[in-house]
């Protein structure tokens, strides 16, 4: 392709900068083909990760929950042991 020279389609169309091409009474016409399906790949490639991470954050925040959870549970049972080997009152010394 020579520059300067607008590009051609396969029926001699003449095709624009902005993907609209005229046909030979100079109307326009809708370009068909992949035009935009990047965009479309993008958005969904985007949604896909954002969904992806908004998982891994509520996984991450319930197994932090479970953890504290069973701190909270390890402590309480150590109270409670504490308490029925000394009761209170009673120091130990």
């Amino acid at each position: 392709m020579t520059p300067g020279r607008a590009r051609r389609g396969s029926r001699g169309e003449r095709r624009g900068a902005r993907g609209q091409g005229r046909v030979a009474g100079g109307e326009r016409r809708a370009v068909r083909g992949d035009d935009g399906a990047g965009s479309v790949l993008v958005v969904g490639l985007a949604a896909v990760v954002l969904l992806l991470g908004g998982t891994l954050a509520v996984a991450v925040r319930a197994h932090t929950a479970r953890s504290v959870a069973q701190a909270v549970a390890d402590l309480a049972a150590l109270a409670a042991a504490q308490t029925l080997v000394l009761p209170p009152g009673l120091d130990g010394g």
